[in-house]
């Protein structure tokens, strides 16, 4: 399993230092709404180097895998997020019955591999 982390700019105005909570998150969102205004959700993307990009700009903040945070952009500041943040598991599925070709066998060491160095060991989950 891997753990979730905020993506905050450096630059920003006002800094999340130390583990940031969910519930933080939470009543962010809630004081705008208390200050006459609803966040606005300005992009939905996957690919996790634009997000950093976006980030790094200014543009918000962002939630993502420790594994796609390599590299990390050097305009970000990365956060964890405390007691039982958002997670994800990665697999890799192959039939049975095909070849094991040397490059998806090199693949699937090198995730494997990336997985170990970060996985979540608090709870025995890989």
């Amino acid at each position: 399993m891997q753990r979730v982390r905020l993506v905050q700019s450096k630059c920003a105005r006002v800094r999340v230092r130390g583990a940031v909570g969910i519930a933080a998150l939470s009543e962010g969102r809630r004081r705008c709404r208390d200050a006459g205004f609803n966040p606005h959700v300005a992009y939905r993307i996957n690919d996790c180097q634009m997000a950093q990009a976006l980030v790094a700009a200014g543009e918000g903040i962002a939630l993502l895998p420790r594994l796609m945070l390599r590299p990390a952009h050097q305009g970000v500041a990365i956060r964890p997020l405390a007691t039982d943040p958002p997670s994800r598991r990665v697999s890799a599925v192959r039939l049975s019955t095909r070849y094991l070709t040397p490059a998806t066998e090199r693949f699937t060491a090198l995730l494997v591999a990336a997985g170990a160095d970060h996985a979540d060991t608090r709870h025995g989950l890989r």
